[in-house]
Order: structure tokens, then sequence, then C-alpha cells
């Protein structure tokens, strides 16, 4: 570990205790901007990627518009009766993850008689962004299910799959609940202050600094931090 990443957490907690209030949107950048990790792709993912049909739509957040990259791969042939549609399921990776994370997936799904969609969120892949929330990230995965029409899965692990328990359940004057056949979630967090704690604790900044994105969040979605539970 750098010497930089060993004096960080001890920094944050002399900040937080003088200024809280500029912790705060520190605090709030950083657990918004997700790391490129530039992570070799396998060969694997490579014939995944290049087997894809592509395609951007925008998603407009509450913050900004941004561009989303969407994959498909088509159903197997002669897994879908003749005259009728594919079912299309959509996958929806996790922080700091790309559409590629569900190469074990496609294969099968496609062999099941699905269409198979995967996105890369904002910020993240080849989406335009460089700042994300589980609130952009719902609201992009709304946009994405309008314009694929109709989901039949709805699949979203870790961080992906909190978000996409918030585009099924909408929020209020910011996202419209999203009708899908299944939803499915691996590994998905339940709360948002769980999230947040877990992430300040490991950086070093105090519950002062948490309280405030607490209101930050209250602000942004219209309720309590507390009411952002996949439990609720």
């Amino acid at each position: 570990m750098s010497l930089f990443l060993r004096a960080l957490p001890p920094l944050l907690r002399v900040g937080s205790a003088v200024a809280p209030g500029a912790m705060a949107s520190l605090a709030w950048r950083m657990f918004r901007s997700p790391r490129d990790l530039d992570k070799p792709v396998s060969a694997r993912e490579e014939r995944l990627r290049d087997a894809a049909q592509t395609e951007r739509i925008v998603s407009g957040t509450y913050e900004d518009a941004v561009e989303i990259q969407l994959y498909r791969w088509p159903a197997a042939a002669g897994t879908t009766a003749p005259g009728a549609s594919p079912k299309t399921a959509l996958l929806v990776h996790g922080w700091e993850g790309d559409a590629l994370n569900f190469v074990a997936f496609v294969e099968p799904l496609r062999k099941a008689g699905f269409d198979v969609v995967a996105l890369d969120g904002p910020a993240h892949g080849a989406s335009s962004g460089e700042r994300t929330d589980a609130l952009r990230h719902a609201q992009a995965i709304e946009a994405v299910i309008q314009h694929l029409g109709q989901v039949a899965l709805l699949l979203g692990h870790s961080f992906g799959g909190y978000a996409c328990a918030f585009a099924v359940a909408g929020i209020p004057d910011l996202i419209e609940p999203q009708t899908v056949g299944r939803l499915a979630l691996i590994a998905a967090p339940d709360t948002f202050e769980g999230v947040f704690h877990r992430f300040a604790q490991m950086v070093g900044f105090s519950e002062a600094v948490a309280r405030r994105i607490h209101r930050r969040v209250e602000a942004m979605g219209g309720q309590p931090a507390s009411h952002f539970s996949v439990r609720h």
C-alpha cells in the first residue's frame, strides 16, 4: 500500500472533525466516482463483445443526460416458437463493472430463448459520465426498459441489483415504476445507509459527515436515507 493511501484515513478523520461540511462534499464526490480499473479483457470477453449488436441510447438522469452503451445477443436459433417474439433478459452489472461481467450468463440465456441485453451503466465501461450513484443507475435502467419495450427478466448484480430494485419500485417524481416479468438480484446490498457507512469507515470519514450525506440523499430522493432499502 502506498504512503498516500496509508495516510488518507487519518487525514480524512482530522478533516471531518475540523470541516465536516467540506468533507461531506468530498465524500459525496468520492463515493460517486467509480475507478477505471483498466482490467485486461479475457479472450472469452473479447469474443462476447465482438459478437454483440451494439447501440447507444440517452438517459436523462437527475443531474444531466448520459449516453448508455447497450449490447445485444439474439436468442439462439430454434429456441423461439414460430411467429413468437423472443423474451428479453436485461443484465445490469455492479460497481466498477461492465456488461462483459456477464460472460457466463449470455449463452445459457440465449439457449433458453432469451434475447440478452446488457448495459454499461453511467460512468462505467463505454457509457458516458464521470460520476454515478444508485439513482442515476436506476434512471438508466428505466430508460433502457422503456427503449426495449418489454423485459421478461431483469437481473442485477451487487450495486446494479440495488439499482434494479429501485427501477422496478420507482421513486416519486424521479423514476416511473417499471414492470418486468421477473427480477433476480445477486449479492445486492440492502440499504444505502449500510453501504455508505462501510465506505466512510474504510476511508476515514466521520459520523458527522455521514449525517450530512444522509441529508443530501433525503433532499435528492424526497425520502429519508433509511427509506432506500431493498426490503422496503
